[in-house]
């Protein structure tokens, strides 16, 4: 990201936070993906103010994100605080540039670290336990219990990843046929999805196996905070696969030489507070996880990551494409 176009989202930043009463304080940028996040030092305590990106959720689709955190905290899910504006709404909008966009405030989580993070994950050399994939597992199953029940009314305003979702021409991250650097695993990939279309047709969509999921449950937003499992980022969270959310985490740590037991211990937390997951859709949503980042990608030519994602993960999920063809009924 530029720096003039960092300037641009501080000063948005800074001209919506009187709307939360924030008149000064101390702002530093912290992450640049979808939104811009940035953590705020104010003598009321320590915030996470976002910048939603322009034209990706709607204004309906982020209350509806910030209602369910309301939801969650109240039903004993460790999750950030919403932090209302002073007209009691969950947020407010900014308008610089000629672009509006929608800014939230969250309570920043102190003490806290990711359970660990995508590059080192990918790149073998993550920390990260067995113990920490098996607690993810075990929050992951309360979570789909929670939200299988309440969170109904909800799902319609937010994104749904269904087979259109994750892998078609009008896929919520892009379509990921659209990116070059795949034209040599084309006909694989273009089988394997075929595959999986009719795999997830089987499945179908009832509340035992798809619900509203977090829907970007990496080890970098599942934070550990003294003995707390804290879940952060629900800008994804939208009607999807329970399978879809375990594959999310365990995606980037395929290539880690401890991945077997990740896996296991993942399943094992999973199972034990929701239930079993047939080991073809954790195959088909490894499959469906990776075309989303190719996606992501096509779409965001000249980003950093979508650049490291062209150059480095094709191989990847054409490996995945390929395990999945060998084992699906």
């Amino acid at each position: 990201m530029s720096a003039d176009a960092a300037s641009s989202a501080t000063t948005a930043v800074c001209e919506a936070l009187p709307a939360f009463g924030l008149h000064e304080g101390d702002l530093t940028l912290v992450k640049y993906r979808e939104n811009h996040v940035f953590r705020l030092v104010h003598r009321r305590g320590e915030f996470a103010v976002r910048l939603h990106r322009a034209q990706y959720n709607s204004t309906a689709a982020i209350n509806a994100e910030l209602e369910l955190l309301n939801q969650l905290a109240d039903h004993g899910f460790t999750v950030p605080g919403v932090v209302k504006a002073a007209d009691g709404g969950l947020h407010t909008s900014t308008s610089h540039n000629g672009t509006t966009r929608t800014v939230s405030v969250l309570t920043w989580i102190p003490d806290a670290a990711p359970l660990g993070d995508i590059e080192s994950a990918f790149d073998g050399t993550a920390t990260t336990t067995p113990d920490h994939f098996r607690r993810g597992g075990e929050l992951a199953g309360r979570l789909h219990n929670h939200l299988s029940a309440h969170a109904n009314d909800l799902s319609r305003l937010r994104p749904r990843w269904d087979f259109d979702g994750l892998v078609g021409p009008h896929a919520v991250w892009g379509d990921p046929f659209a990116l070059p650097e795949i034209a040599s695993a084309r006909p694989l990939l273009t089988d394997a999805v075929a595959k999986m279309q009719h795999h997830l047709a089987r499945v179908g969509t009832s509340p035992e196996n798809f619900s509203l999921i977090h829907a970007d449950f990496t080890p970098e937003n599942v934070l550990l905070a003294g003995e707390d499992l804290v879940l952060i980022d629900f800008d994804d969270c939208g009607a999807g696969w329970h399978a879809f959310e375990l594959a999310t985490m365990l995606f980037w740590f395929q290539p880690h030489p401890r991945y077997r037991e990740f896996k296991s211990a993942l399943l094992d937390g999973y199972a034990h507070t929701r239930g079993h997951i047939e080991d073809e859709s954790l195959t088909a949503m490894l499959l469906a996880r990776g075309l989303t980042y190719l996606g992501w990608a096509a779409a965001r030519r000249g980003d950093p990551t979508a650049e490291f994602i062209a150059e480095h993960l094709v191989a990847q999920v054409t490996q995945n494409a390929a395990h999945y063809l060998a084992v699906a009924r």
